[in-house]
């Protein structure tokens, strides 16, 4: 690869600079290719650009993986006494209803309304796996992003609690 730092400043390469200009854009500089200070030139092969950007991602990847992010300080889960009507039905609603209320199911949702005690409890086992993203299941609500752990626990819970009618 030439040296983009000698063909940008030859006095003879008017053309090469306006080239480079128009590939690279205007401000060559913010680019972090090349650095002009002065008469100085220095050139950063993109390598070393990917690798250091490889490495911020990476540390940066994994900050929303963590508990006190998903559930802030101050809030808890309850999961000990879940009620059909003040616990499974906000979620389902807030979550789910876009394309599983009785109005869209047979539009959106396959068919499959999530609004009645019956129809929930009939398809519980079926909740919980595409909730959680189980293999087998379709990874519900679908176009969105998964449910967090606590809201995931509340209906597990309410299920093993007997899906009482609550």
């Amino acid at each position: 690869m030439p040296n983009l730092c000698n063909l940008y400043h030859k006095p003879s390469t008017h053309l090469v600079k306006k080239l480079l200009i128009s590939i690279l854009g205007s401000r060559l500089c913010d680019l972090g290719h090349i650095q002009i200070t002065g008469s100085n030139c220095t050139f950063i092969p993109m390598n070393k650009m990917l690798v250091a950007l490889g490495m911020l991602l990476w540390i940066t990847g994994c900050y929303w993986d963590n508990v006190a992010t998903l559930i802030p300080e101050g809030q808890s889960c309850d999961t000990l006494d879940v009620s059909f009507a003040s616990d499974v039905i906000p979620i389902l609603s807030n979550n789910c209803y876009g394309c599983h209320s009785n109005a869209n199911a047979p539009d959106f949702g396959n068919g499959l309304s999530l609004e009645d005690y019956a129809d929930v409890t009939t398809m519980s086992a079926r909740i919980i796996g595409a909730i959680n993203h189980d293999n087998g299941f379709v990874p519900m609500p679908q176009g969105s992003q998964k449910l967090d752990s606590c809201k995931i626990g509340k209906i597990e819970a309410w299920v093993n609690q007997g899906s009482l009618n609550n």
